[in-house]
């Protein structure tokens, strides 16, 4: 026989009372300051994905016109700019890996290249099967110079070894050693253009932290950038202060439409430069969140993580001078610089990256991934699911008055565009209301914003290799602006008109993209100069591009 029991109904009754509680505050936002703090920093340079021989093979198969649409939307309409490309060694020999590099991944990247003329070619050598890393760096830089002499397949830049901390590959030291062999074996090659970058770390933990310090301890100077991959520990503000200026490339990254844009945004606001997905396509899978377009039975399938990633590559475009965001929830280091470290707790619930794009607006990406829950090998914990009121805060338009802002608000799993609208920033601050959990919002301006400079004069050059030259000042202070289209090595010089070199600005290996050096214009006479940009070729530096432009530096100094 049943009885009644008195403390079940109050059991009840309290259940119920709390979920209307939580039905009343559902209907209120939470409130979040991202503040985007003042000063330039890094120059984002684009997205990419990986490409192995067999998903080349497969690729080159598919009928030439849903093969070439898709990669429109991929390297046109996004501007995609950096494809990696798997070599491996392992169980063949040295001419049967140039063959399926040379028969398989060269007629898809040439076919990329028609498409994207600034594309930028990586070489992936995977790990370690051979005892020494002398033979290892043998085995790639004989596969680099015979995929140029028998496929004329060049590479750009080339990393060294596949996650060289993964147990029995190479430790920090011995990858130092591998940098060195390959810088060298690339000079006597003849092929002083090709950049390297190190280690590929598989996650930005520990081990990785060590990479970073041994590098740049000992080899510094003879890499382009610094690698990592990013799979259940993404970038870390530890590992942006080791890292400093230099260009960090992301060149693998899982995502799914939970924490693919929260992925995206956080890295390149902790410094990342260069950011990969792990592949572009995958034939006859499904490929969940190890690829962007899953080619089905010849049904194209745009995965979740495809669709935020395009949106923020037509957001963050190639160019953007990106600004350091960090969030008012500063409980910890893991929310307040918004990282993806599954050590740390739950993912960030907002994340956000802000820069100034090549045409001077201001972009802004904000993710909300609070209540996504993420199963398997690289879970993180989910943030309870909240709605909220974003506030971003740009300190350098504190004193800009009324900017207006155009806003796109997307769903993650779909892509689907839910809103589309304007929202007005007075002196610095504007709010995004009612941001809900698994969208992402883009904000930017339509027309240049002023931030303080004022634009001398800028000139473009006819050659592909030096695109751009802008020269701005303010007061004393000169900044030089250039930007190269692939990895080279060039020379930065100060001349006065009858051709004398007054002072040299920067010599030096960069990669693709803008960088800019500086000049007090006290540090030399009053007068009219010119700047010349160098291209080395062969091992000499040739006449690239002569800027026109004046530059009277007496201006600021009287």
């Amino acid at each position: 026989m049943n009885r009644f029991k008195p403390q079940a109904v109050i059991s009840v009754w309290l259940s119920l009372a709390a979920l209307c509680l939580c039905c009343v505050t559902a209907a209120w936002a939470a409130s979040i300051t991202i503040k985007v703090n003042a000063g330039e920093r890094k120059t984002f340079q684009g997205f990419g994905y990986c490409l192995d021989e067999p998903t080349a093979a497969d690729a080159n198969q598919w009928p030439e016109e849903e093969r070439l649409k898709l990669a429109r939307i991929l390297w046109q309409e996004a501007d995609f700019r950096f494809i990696r490309c798997w070599a491996h060694e392992q169980g063949g020999s040295l001419q049967s890996w140039t063959d399926e590099v040379g028969n398989n991944t060269k007629p898809y990247v040439d076919e990329i290249r028609g498409l994207q003329p600034n594309l930028v070619v990586l070489l992936a050598p995977t790990d370690r099967s051979h005892r020494s890393a002398q033979d290892h760096a043998n085995f790639y830089l004989q596969m680099i110079g015979k995929l140029r002499d028998e496929y004329d397949f060049k590479i750009d830049v080339t990393g060294v070894c596949n996650e060289p901390n993964v147990p029995g590959r190479f430790s920090p030291a011995e990858t130092a050693t591998l940098v060195n062999l390959f810088r060298k074996g690339l000079d006597d090659l003849g092929m002083q253009d090709v950049g390297i970058i190190a280690p590929e770390v598989s996650n930005v933990d520990g081990g990785g932290y060590s990479y970073g310090n041994t590098l740049k301890s000992q080899v510094w100077d003879k890499m382009i950038g610094f690698g990592t991959h990013s799979y259940g520990i993404a970038m870390t503000k530890d590992m942006m202060d080791i890292v400093g200026d230099k260009d960090h490339w992301e060149t693998e990254s899982s995502g799914d439409f939970a924490h693919g844009p929260a992925h995206i945004l956080s890295d390149i606001n902790l410094g990342i430069t260069h950011w990969f997905a792990f592949y572009g396509y995958r034939n006859g899978t499904n490929c969940g969140d190890h690829c962007l377009i899953n080619w089905n039975d010849g049904d194209p399938v745009f995965e979740p993580q495809a669709h935020t990633m395009l949106e923020f590559a037509k957001l963050l475009r190639v160019g953007t001078v990106m600004r350091f965001c960090e969030s008012s929830m500063t409980n910890d280091e893991h929310y307040q610089y918004m990282e993806l470290n599954r050590s740390k707790g739950p993912l960030p619930p907002i994340c956000a990256a802000a820069g100034v794009s090549s045409n001077d607006a201001w972009v802004i990406g904000l993710s909300n991934q609070s209540g996504c829950a993420i199963s398997g090998q690289y879970a993180w914990a989910a943030y309870p699911t909240t709605t909220y009121d974003v506030t971003v805060h740009v300190e350098e338009l504190e004193g800009e008055g009324d900017v207006e802002f155009n806003i796109r608000r997307m769903k993650m799993e779909t892509g689907e565009i839910v809103d589309e609208g304007k929202l007005t920033m007075s002196n610095g601050r504007l709010t995004v209301p009612n941001f809900v959990p698994r969208t992402v919002a883009s904000l930017y301006t339509k027309q240049p914003v002023a931030a303080g400079s004022v634009s001398i004069e800028r000139e473009r050059s006819r050659r592909d290799k030096v695109p751009s030259l802008r020269i701005l000042q303010k007061g004393a202070h000169i900044r030089i602006d250039f930007g190269v289209d692939r990895q080279s090595k060039l020379r930065v010089t100060l001349h006065d008109l009858q051709g004398k070199t007054v002072r040299t600005l920067a010599d030096s290996r960069f990669g693709a993209g803008k960088h800019r050096c500086d000049l007090d214009a006290r540090e030399v006479p009053p007068g009219t100069y010119v700047v010349a940009v160098d291209l080395e070729a062969s091992g000499r530096h040739q006449r690239s591009f002569l800027g026109l432009c004046g530059l009277e530096t007496s201006r600021g100094i009287r």
